[in-house]
Formats: C-alpha cells, sequence, structure tokens
C-alpha cells in the first residue's frame, strides 16, 4: 500500500475546490483495495456515504446509469474496486440475497405476486435495478401473457436512457418461447464499430452471457448502475475469468474478501 497516495487522495477529498464525483472516480481508477480501505477509514463520517459509493442504492429506474462515475481499471484492479464496494454495502447487498432467493424460488413454482412483492421490497428497502425491471419483464409475460408484458415494457422505457432501454429490450424478447437469438443480436448490434464493442461486450454479457463474455475496461461502467446489478454482474463474468487472471494472488485476496461478508451459496460455489 502507497501510505503517500493515500494521503494525497485524502487531501483532495477535503479540497472543496474539487467536484467530489470526479475524485471519487480518479480514486476508484488509481487506488488499490487496500488504499480504498484506508482512505475510507481515515476520511471524515461525512466522506463515507461517497467513499461506500451510496449513489448506487438507486430509488428509482430512471436513475440508472446516470452518476458519470467512470473508472478505467484493468480487470484485477476492478476486481479490488468491487470487493471494497461490496464490502461497503455487505448489509444491503446480504438482505438483498435473501429476497433474491425467495423470489426466484416464488417464479419457479408459480407464485407472482409473491414474486412481485419481494422484488418492490428490494426496490424500496434496498435499491432499485435493471435486474428487477428484468424480472417484472418476464413475470409478466409469464403470467398475464404478450399484451400486459409490451405495456411494462413500454412503461419502463419512457424517459430511461439508451442503455437501460436496450438491456430491457433484450429482457422483452427473450420472454417468448419463440425468441430467436439471431434476431435479437442483429438489432442490438449498431453499424457504427466504436459503439459495438460497447454492446459485444457489456449488453450480451449482462443479457445474454451464453453469446460469450469477454474481459475489458467496459466493466467498469457497473459502477453506473445499481448496487445489485453491480453485485450481480460481477458474479455472471466472475465464472469466466481467464485463468491468468483467476490464479492471480491479489485476485484470490480480492475473493476472500469478498466470501468473508458475502453470504451467497453462488458465490461461495465460485469463488
Amino acid at each position: 500500500m502507497d501510505k503517500a497516495k493515500v494521503t494525497k487522495w485524502i487531501g483532495i477529498l477535503n479540497n472543496p475546490s474539487y467536484s467530489k464525483r470526479d475524485v471519487l472516480s480518479a480514486i476508484l481508477e488509481e487506488c488499490t483495495y487496500d488504499e480504498l480501505e484506508s482512505i475510507y477509514k481515515r476520511s471524515p463520517n461525512m466522506l463515507k456515504g461517497l467513499l461506500s459509493l451510496s449513489y448506487l442504492k438507486r430509488t428509482s429506474y430512471n436513475q440508472l446509469f446516470t452518476s458519470n462515475v467512470k473508472p478505467r481499471r484493468d480487470l484485477k484492479g476492478y476486481i479490488g474496486v468491487v470487493a471494497y464496494v461490496v464490502k461497503r454495502n455487505a448489509a444491503l447487498i446480504n438482505k438483498y440475497i435473501e429476497y433474491r432467493i425467495r423470489g426466484e424460488r416464488a417464479i419457479l413454482t408459480g407464485q407472482y405476486d409473491q414474486a412481485r412483492q419481494l422484488i418492490k421490497t428490494i426496490n424500496t428497502t434496498i435499491s432499485y435495478s435493471y435486474w428487477a425491471a428484468t424480472c417484472l419483464i418476464k413475470i409478466a409475460r409469464l403470467e398475464k401473457g404478450l399484451k400486459e408484458c409490451t405495456d411494462f415494457y413500454n412503461q419502463l422505457c419512457d424517459n430511461n436512457n439508451t442503455i437501460t432501454r436496450q438491456i430491457y429490450y433484450c429482457a422483452y424478447r427473450s420472454s417468448s418461447l419463440d425468441f430467436i437469438d439471431e434476431e435479437l443480436k442483429r438489432v442490438l448490434v449498431p453499424e457504427s464499430m466504436e459503439y459495438s464493442e460497447f454492446v459485444n461486450n457489456f449488453l450480451i454479457t449482462h443479457c445474454m452471457p451464453y453469446w460469450g463474455v469477454k474481459e475489458g475496461e467496459w466493466i467498469c461502467a457497473d459502477t453506473n448502475s445499481s448496487i445489485i446489478d453491480f453485485y450481480n454482474n460481477f458474479l455472471v463474468y466472475l465464472p469466466n475469468l481467464n485463468e491468468s487472471t483467476i490464479n492471480d494472488p491479489s485476485v484470490h485476496y480480492y475473493l476472500k474478501e469478498l466470501n468473508s461478508c458475502i453470504n451467497d451459496p453462488y458465490l461461495s460455489k465460485i469463488c
């Protein structure tokens, strides 16, 4: 750990002439897990909400991807960021996992009212997320058919940004039994090569991971989603990390820190 770096960033955080969100992005981009922990512990209480990424506790679907916190990290460094953020929000995430397991069981057994109520509880007590929105799209299709599903999908898309609309579109199209992969792929992948890399990585990994998960800095976009999506998406690409990443000692350390504070049977299996 670089103690001088930690002291520098604490000083910048306490300087009112800097944008707190810009400083947060820079800290997440530059600091290791241990340095992030040290900055958090040495900072005054008024900054701890910022440093724990409290903005990820979304109070509506419209807040998703609106924060503009954009660290650029290689994958190993980003896993350290994930471990730090999840540890800071462990109580909320553990509560979400408890509700998620019950909600998944309710969906599988056709208890859709109970599933919707559990998702509503997650939204109001933990965070809104596109995970919740996509679950509700599929529940609407399973229980009430195409019209109800379409109405809810259109409602979600109002006033939402392009990224969330595309995520909802994936859920909407894949909720049908006659869903065809190739049709969705033709719609999602745009002509712009500059944007297609983001689509082929972020959207596909988050919505259709069986198409293939690729490592890259695009993963850091999850720092603008929600605390639920931030955690869920880490679980999606964790089993797909290449061998050199998985076997790295720093990654082992980060995963051990995660397992020490999160009670998720799925995480325990893949770590």
